[in-house]
């Protein structure tokens, strides 16, 4: 940090410039001294994402509740010149207070989060006008999905810092969970890794076979920490891809994020039976995985995609390694289904709603008695 405490003779407190020696603050108490260099972190901070040049489109402000309370919130808001308007407040979220500043329009909007101070305790989501052609984006190559959950079995300090763009969150990332962020598109990535060698880990796949597994620490923890990447970078933003018992993980815990990509994922007889995976799932496996066996008797909105092996090692079958096969293949968003043009019968029907102000379902009957 450029900024030097220093104490006076008198018990006071000055703020100065390490390199420089200027004084930006004179004789003050400890604590306003501690916040004027918050405060300057803060500015430099933004200056260094160019948040300045987005003034008027902060659509809400967001205050971690680890760090600040409701009043603490309302008092940075009212000095920093934002509305404090109760009907702003929107306090579902564990994690955060947010404040809206206007309403959102998905339509014309689409909306990031930024942290603002170097803690990464407030956040603004800014509105960026959405593209006329729409680009495809959200998919990862399944080189960088293959680099990202390698990554998760390292020890915290050996795992990826950037790969591909994406950043490691290091505020929520673990040896069990990683979270990383292109700060150039928006797009963040949630990891959950699989099975460690030990008896914990081992003890919770005896918990998924008995039908135990949500009340383990294992799955509290990894379901925390799926909440939280949510509410930081936004569900729509969002990512959640897992390996082996990381993959159940991240099938179960990423229905709410953009997409789910699970590699090797485990699946119980009463899931094949009765439990259909959602539209933003796409499966992954080997041709000989033991793990992942009942996958291709599950009922599917998107098709797994199988990689053939010949190996008849359970564990070599199980490996990421052959996630190689897949090369720089996308996987996810912007690969499926192609949007079906409208009917001509519904681009009337719509036509008509829109001319006469009225909802769709009167438009198709008045349009019906035509």
């Amino acid at each position: 940090m450029p900024y030097q405490l220093t104490k006076l003779s008198n018990g006071k407190y000055v703020v100065k410039l390490k390199d420089t020696g200027q004084i930006l603050s004179h004789g003050t108490t400890l604590s306003k001294a501690k916040k004027q260099i918050r405060y300057l972190g803060m500015r430099d901070h933004m200056k260094k994402q160019n948040l300045h040049e987005h003034g008027g489109a902060i659509q809400s402000v967001l205050f971690n509740k680890e760090h600040h309370t409701e009043k603490e919130s309302d008092r940075w808001l009212r000095q920093h010149g934002f509305k404090v308007d109760k009907s702003t407040y929107n306090f579902d979220s564990p994690a955060y207070y947010r404040y809206r500043q206007h309403e959102p329009d998905d339509d014309k909007y689409e909306y990031r989060n930024h942290t603002i101070d170097p803690e990464g305790t407030i956040m603004f989501v800014l509105e960026y006008e959405k593209q006329k052609k729409k680009l495809k984006g959200g998919a990862l190559k399944a080189s960088t999905l293959k680099g990202l959950l390698q990554s998760g079995y390292k020890k915290p300090d050996e795992q990826a810092k950037e790969l591909d763009g994406f950043k490691r969150d290091d505020s929520l990332s673990g040896r069990r969970v990683q979270v990383y962020h292109n700060p150039k598109t928006g797009e963040a990535v949630i990891s959950h890794r699989g099975t460690e060698a030990g008896l914990a880990d081992w003890m919770n796949n005896a918990a998924y076979a008995t039908g135990l597994y949500k009340y383990t620490n294992r799955y509290k923890n990894a379901r925390d920490l799926q909440q939280k990447a949510q509410d930081k970078y936004g569900s729509n933003n969002l990512t959640t891809i897992g390996h082996s018992q990381g993959a159940m993980l991240s099938g179960d815990l990423g229905k709410n994020s953009k997409q789910i990509i699970s590699v090797d994922r485990p699946a119980k007889l009463s899931e094949v039976l009765f439990h259909k995976t959602p539209k933003n799932h796409q499966d992954i496996r080997t041709s000989k995985d033991l793990v992942s066996s009942m996958i291709p008797f599950q009922k599917m909105t998107n098709k797994p995609i199988t990689i053939k092996t010949k190996s008849l090692n359970p564990i070599a079958a199980h490996d990421l390694s052959h996630l190689d096969k897949l090369g720089d293949k996308e996987i996810g968003s912007g690969i499926h289904k192609k949007k079906r043009k409208r009917s001509t019968w519904i681009e009337h029907v719509l036509h008509y709603s829109k001319e006469h102000n009225v909802p769709y379902s009167v438009a198709l009957k008045e349009c019906s008695k035509k």
